[in-house]
């Protein structure tokens, strides 16, 4: 089987200035939209990186799966959450890079996690929604959809909300 190599890159200007950004809420911004309509990219609440400091940034660290991985990590408590097409779920060590554990579903994790009060939720393309606990990757539940599930999950207001090529949206409690 192919190897390759997934490089997530832990940036110090993140993870180490992100003490000096403001609280959340404090700046106010007309920034409605990823990309305007004339593709600038920017966001006058960003003070950590700019043009300036950007191409000082290097790698921390690497880790590799033993397969591709489409999906986007999920960042809580000093653990990075991703899933890959070998069909794990990863809790790797934001500083160090270092597995903490993994987590075999029945296919392919391209659906990028959620983490929440010690829960991380994904989907599988197996066609079901895991909640696993976040210290130890033990599975706390799983839900069959009707089809796989490939989207981001997203919380908020107390449920984890997903959606599924069945063509439905579920809602799940929070653990």
């Amino acid at each position: 089987m192919k190897r390759i190599s997934i490089v997530i890159l832990i940036l110090c200007a993140c993870f180490g200035a992100a003490r000096g950004q403001e609280p959340a809420g404090k700046c106010v911004s007309a920034w409605t939209e990823f990309h305007w309509t004339n593709m600038e990219r920017w966001n006058p609440c960003e003070t950590v990186l700019n043009v300036n400091n950007v191409g000082s940034l290097s790698l921390e660290w690497s880790f590799t799966t033993r397969g591709e991985v489409w999906s986007s990590p999920a960042v809580a408590n000093g653990v990075v959450y991703v899933g890959s097409l070998d069909s794990n779920v990863y809790a790797l060590n934001a500083k160090t890079g270092a597995k903490l554990w993994s987590y075999t579903t029945g296919n392919v994790v391209d659906s990028s996690p959620a983490v929440a009060n010690g829960v991380v939720y994904v989907g599988s393309d197996d066609a079901n929604v895991y909640a696993l606990n976040a210290s130890t990757g033990a599975k706390l539940w799983s839900y069959a959809t009707g089809n796989e599930v490939r989207s981001s999950l997203a919380v908020a207001n107390g449920l984890v909300y997903v959606g599924s090529w069945d063509n439905n949206v579920y809602a799940f409690g929070l653990q």
